[in-house]
C-alpha cells in the first residue's frame, strides 16, 4: 500500500486553473507557502521566453505559470513511475535499511513537486540572456542562483511545514540534491532527479513544449502526447542504476517529441527577430558604467556573498522601469546621466526605442543556412557538430569580410554586420547530468516485449539517430543594419552572399583553409 496520495485526492488540497492541463492542485500545507512566497511570486515578473512577445504577441506567459507546470506534470510523472516500480524497488532506490526505505513515498512524491516548482527561480530578467550575457561574467547561471535562494530562504520554509506522515527535514534533504548543482548526490535523489531535469524527456520540457507552442500559437511545432509518453515509461535495473527507458511500442511517439523539440527551437526561441532582438540586451550587457548605475552588478556581487534581498526584486518590470527612467532623464538632460559616455546614452535610448516603443529591431537578416549534421557521434558538442560551427563562423566571416570590402563607400563597417551561429542539440543538454565526466552512456534504453516476456536493450545514439532520421542542427544567420542597407546594395548584396565561392577572395580563402 502507497504511503501517499496522489494531491488531487488529498482533503489539504488547493486548485488553479491551468490553460495546458485543466485543474492543477497543490497541497496548502507543504506547497501553497513557497507558491505565495516572493522568491515564486517574483516569477510572475518574468517572462517565459524574453523578447519572443515581440514577434510572437502571444507569449506573455511568465516563469511562473511554468513553474507551476513542471511542479503538476512532475507529481503525474511519480505517480506513474512509482506504481510502475513497486515497493520493493522503491526501498531498495530510496535507501533501504532492513527493507525500509530511508524516506517514505510521500517525502520522496512532494520533494518531486517541489524541486519541479522551484527549479526555475534563479531566472534574472530576461531569462537565458541574462545568463549568457551577465551572470556568467561573475561565474554564475540560473542553477546556481536558484540553489542559493533555495538554501539561504525557502529551505527553512520547507523545514517547518511539518506532520501528516512527513519528515519535513527529509524533503529538505531531497531537495537539496535534487536542485544543487552537482552529481555527487544519492540513489534516491538520483533516481528521482531524472523527472524535472536530468533525463532524456524531464517534466521541465515537457512542459516549456507544451506551454510556449500554446502561447506562441505554434502548437503544430511543439504539441505532443505527454500522457502517453509518461504512462507508458519502464523502470530498468542498469547495472546496479535503475533508470527510465522507453517501451518500443511508444519510440513514434518519442520521435514526435524530439522533433517538436527541434522545430521549437528553430522557429521559436531560435527565430531570426528574437536573435535581432537579443542582440540588444548583449550589446548593453557589455557596458559596465550602465550595470553599475542600474546596481545590477552591486545586486550580483551581494547575491554571491548571500545576500538575496537586492536579486528578490530584480525583474524585468524593475530592470524597464529603471531603463525607462533614465531614458527619460537622458532626454531631459538630467545631471545624474551625464558621467555615461555617449555610447551608453545612446544604448539606452535604441534599447527603449527599439524595444519598448516601436518594436523594430536596427538588424535585419539577409542570409540564412541550416546544416543537419547527419554524421553526428556523440550527443553533446561533439566533433562534427563542431566542425560544422566552426566551418560556419568561417564562412560567415568570410561573407562578412566581403560585404564591408564592398560598401565601404556606403559607411559598412565591421560593427554594422552580425554573424550568428548556433547549435540545436536532439537532446537537452542536461539529459546525461546524472553520470560523471565522460562515462555517461550515449544510449537510449529500450524496452523490447513479446508477450510476456521483455528484455532491455541499449541503443547508442549515433544508432538511433541513423534509424530514426533525427541528428544535430547548425544555423548560419547573417544580419545587417538596416539604417545602412540601401534599395541599391539589395541586388549587390544577394550576389555576394551567394555567389559561388570561388568567385570571392575571402570566401576563396575560406574554402582552401577549411576543405
Amino acid at each position: 500500500m502507497s504511503s501517499y496520495e496522489a494531491i488531487e485526492y488529498s482533503t489539504n488540497a488547493g486548485v488553479v486553473n491551468d490553460p495546458i492541463y485543466g485543474h492543477v492542485y497543490f497541497h496548502r500545507q507543504y506547497e501553497e507557502p513557497l507558491i505565495n512566497d516572493i522568491v515564486l511570486q517574483r516569477l510572475r515578473y518574468i517572462r517565459q521566453l524574453q523578447l519572443s512577445y515581440l514577434v510572437y504577441p502571444g507569449a506573455d506567459h511568465t516563469r511562473f505559470q511554468h513553474s507551476i507546470g513542471v511542479m503538476h506534470l512532475s507529481g503525474k510523472y511519480f505517480e506513474h513511475i512509482v506504481k510502475k516500480m513497486g515497493g520493493r524497488v522503491f526501498n531498495e532506490i530510496c535507501g533501504c535499511d532492513e527493507n525500509k526505505a530511508r524516506y517514505n513515498e510521500k517525502e520522496v512524491y512532494y520533494a518531486v513537486r517541489i524541486v519541479g516548482l522551484l527549479h526555475d527561480i534563479g531566472h534574472g530578467p530576461y531569462g537565458h540572456s541574462f545568463d549568457r550575457y551577465i551572470l556568467e561574467k561573475y561565474g554564475l547561471n540560473h542553477e546556481i542562483i536558484t540553489y542559493k535562494l533555495y538554501s539561504h530562504r525557502i529551505r527553512q520554509i520547507i523545514e517547518n511545514a511539518a506532520g501528516n506522515g512527513v519528515d519535513p527535514n527529509n524533503i529538505a534533504l531531497l531537495v537539496d540534491q535534487m536542485l544543487a548543482p552537482h552529481t555527487n548526490i544519492d540513489p534516491c535523489s538520483r533516481f528521482f532527479r531524472q523527472i524535472v531535469r536530468d533525463w532524456l524527456m524531464p517534466a521541465d520540457v515537457l512542459d516549456f513544449l507544451l506551454r510556449d507552442s500554446f502561447y506562441t500559437g505554434t502548437r503544430e511545432y511543439g504539441w505532443i502526447n505527454y500522457r502517453r509518453l509518461i504512462e507508458a515509461l519502464e523502470v530498468i535495473n542498469m547495472d546496479g542504476i535503475y533508470i527510465l527507458a522507453f517501451p518500443e511500442k511508444i519510440i513514434g511517439e518519442f520521435i514526435k517529441y524530439v522533433i517538436a523539440r527541434q522545430f521549437m527551437y528553430e522557429n521559436v526561441y531560435y527565430h531570426p527577430a528574437i536573435i535581432a532582438f537579443d542582440y540588444y540586451f548583449k550589446q548593453l550587457s557589455n557596458d559596465q558604467d550602465l550595470l553599475d548605475l542600474l546596481e545590477i552588478s552591486k545586486t550580483i556581487e551581494n547575491l554571491k556573498q548571500g545576500f538575496i534581498e537586492g536579486y528578490l526584486f530584480l525583474n524585468e518590470y524593475s530592470f524597464l522601469g529603471q531603463m525607462l527612467a533614465l531614458y527619460r532623464h537622458i532626454n531631459l538632460g538630467a545631471h545624474s546621466t551625464t558621467y555615461l559616455s555617449k555610447e551608453s546614452r545612446n544604448m539606452v535610448k535604441e534599447f527603449v526605442e527599439h524595444i519598448y516603443l516601436r518594436r523594430k529591431s536596427r538588424w535585419k537578416l539577409i542570409y540564412n543556412r541550416r546544416r543537419v549534421v547527419t554524421n553526428a557521434k556523440r550527443l553533446r558538442d561533439d566533433e562534427e557538430v563542431a566542425a560544422i560551427k566552426n566551418q560556419f563562423k568561417a564562412l560567415g566571416k568570410a561573407k562578412k569580410e566581403g560585404i564591408i570590402d564592398k560598401f565601404k563607400s556606403k559607411g559598412i563597417t565591421e560593427d554594422d554586420i552580425i554573424v550568428d551561429v548556433r547549435e540545436i542539440s536532439i537532446f537537452p543538454r542536461t539529459a546525461f547530468n546524472l553520470y560523471p565526466g565522460d562515462s555517461q552512456p550515449r544510449v537510449i534504453p529500450i524496452v523490447k516485449k513479446i508477450g510476456s516476456a521483455q528484455k532491455y536493450i541499449m541503443i547508442p545514439l549515433v544508432e538511433f539517430m541513423a534509424e530514426n532520421g533525427v541528428f544535430p542542427i547548425v544555423l548560419l544567420r547573417i544580419y545587417i543594419n538596416r539604417e545602412k542597407l540601401s534599395r541599391d546594395m539589395e541586388e549587390k548584396l544577394l550576389a555576394i552572399l551567394y555567389e559561388s565561392p570561388q568567385k570571392q577572395s575571402g570566401l576563396k580563402k575560406w574554402m582552401e583553409t577549411t576543405f
